[in-house]
């Protein structure tokens, strides 16, 4: 939970800004940031609707994002597969060319490893909604790029 206490300043003309003195202050704003992992998507709508009625007025944004460990699995569930296709396009080309894979040279790997987000943003929610709140994630995207030098 992060708080974030920031002045409201008044004042006529931007030459007012170089001196700011507490005669420009006309309040204060709070803004209270919070983060929730939530593991079972089916209920992220009823926490919403939680989170609205209990005074909370505004939600900046709603992001899905796999686990520490889901996404572990997931990219290498991807290395292996991206080695798999490195490997049979440099048969079936060495196969064309009347030759044979005979090892590895070198491999490379870049991590991109940035998952997309599913991005809401809500300003002013109405408390009074009855039904749940509708959410409705899309995949979360896992990107590996390896390359793969082979010897034929």
């Amino acid at each position: 939970m992060l708080l974030k206490l920031s002045p409201n300043l008044t004042y006529a003309d931007l030459s007012q800004i170089v001196e700011l003195t507490h005669d420009f202050v006309e309040g204060y704003e709070a803004v209270n940031t919070i983060k929730l992992t939530i593991k079972d998507l089916t209920k992220v709508g009823i926490y919403l609707d939680i989170l609205t009625k209990n005074g909370i007025n505004q939600i900046n944004s709603v992001r899905f994002d796999l686990s520490n460990d889901a996404r572990e699995k997931a990219y290498q569930d991807a290395l292996a597969k991206a080695g798999e296709n490195a490997k049979s396009r440099a048969e079936g080309l060495a196969k064309g060319l009347g030759t044979h894979v005979k090892k590895i040279k070198s491999i490379s790997l870049t991590q991109p490893m940035t998952p997309i987000y599913y991005n809401m943003a809500y300003s002013e929610l109405k408390a009074e909604t009855t039904a749940t709140t509708l959410i409705q994630p899309k995949s979360v995207d896992l990107d590996v790029m390896v390359t793969v030098v082979f010897e034929i």
